[in-house]
C-alpha cells in the first residue's frame, strides 16, 4: 500500500508502522490495480517531510543517555541538549 501513493499516516495505526487493516481495506478498490500498474520502482525517491525527520531525530535523542553522552563527550552532550530544546 505504501508504494501506491498513500501516506503511512493514512493507513497505519497511530504512531506505529503497523498496518491498520480496517482502514487499509477502504483503499483496496479496483483503482488500486491501476495505481500498481503505473508504479515506477526505479528513479529518485521523494525526500522525507520535515516532521518525519524531526520525529526520527527525537527518537534517536530519546535513546541516548544524557549523562553518559556528556561523560563521553561534553560538547556532544551540549549539542544534544540544544537540539532537544530546539525541537
Amino acid at each position: 500500500m505504501y508504494f501506491s501513493g498513500y501516506e503511512n499516516t493514512q493507513i497505519n495505526e497511530v504512531n506505529t508502522n503497523k498496518l491498520d487493516w480496517g482502514v487499509a481495506k477502504k483503499f483496496w478498490t479496483s483503482s488500486i490495480l491501476d495505481i500498481l500498474l503505473e508504479y515506477e520502482p526505479f528513479g529518485p525517491k521523494a525526500k522525507l517531510p520535515t516532521y518525519k525527520l524531526h520525529n526520527k531525530f527525537l527518537s534517536y535523542l530519546e535513546i541516548l543517555d544524557k549523562e553518559g553522552l556528556s561523560k563521553y563527550n561534553y560538547i556532544l552532550g551540549k549539542i544534544a541538549d540544544f537540539i532537544r530544546l530546539g525541537i
